[in-house]
């Protein structure tokens, strides 16, 4: 055969081995699938599968029990009934309206306390603030007065005015009251 002769393709014989083909291989799962059931094999299979199928439906039966009983707690319950607002209305709830009350009220009480808390905190350190610059200006004060009333200040002051103080010759002493 050479290169330039044309080959004559036939599409019906591609087809036709393709069948041929399948055909063989359907036979062969056939003879498989009947020596497998003579020997018994079938039988151990279908009832395998069986098991597996009881098994499954086991487990989906037990899952749909467990979405049951979580549909059903009473925590969703409870949920549900506060989502929609028939909470409100609900007969068995309306006995612990007034534990729900009083713990509302105590949550406001506590959050009130605990914002006059901080308020007070706020304020403190403000005046502690304000303390410490009072204190700064007292003692720039003490000093500015001790040098002010100093011995050698008063001496300063009255050379400058042209008085001349003396020493007392005597010894002084201090005189309590009590």
């Amino acid at each position: 055969m050479r290169y330039d002769e044309d080959i004559e393709i036939d599409p019906t014989e591609r087809e036709e081995r393709e069948r041929a083909a399948a055909a063989a291989e359907r036979d062969r799962l056939i003879r498989t699938q009947v020596v497998r059931v003579m020997t018994g094999q079938a039988d151990e299979d279908l009832a395998e599968d069986e098991r597996l199928r009881a098994e499954q439906e086991a487990a989906e039966e037990e899952a749909r029990e467990a979405e049951e009983r979580r549909k059903n707690s009473p925590l969703n319950k409870l949920i549900g009934l506060l989502f929609t607002g028939d909470i409100l209305v609900n007969k068995e709830i309306s006995r612990y309206y007034p534990y729900l009350i009083c713990f509302a009220l105590m949550l406001l009480l506590s959050i009130i306390i605990m914002f006059s808390a901080l308020s007070l905190g706020i304020k403190r350190s403000r005046l502690e603030n304000e303390l410490k610059v009072l204190q700064e200006q007292s003692i720039r004060q003490s000093e500015q007065l001790y040098k002010a009333t100093s011995r050698s200040a008063i001496i300063e002051q009255s050379k400058a005015r042209g008085l001349n103080l003396e020493e007392l010759p005597t010894q002084t002493y201090i005189i309590d009251n009590d």
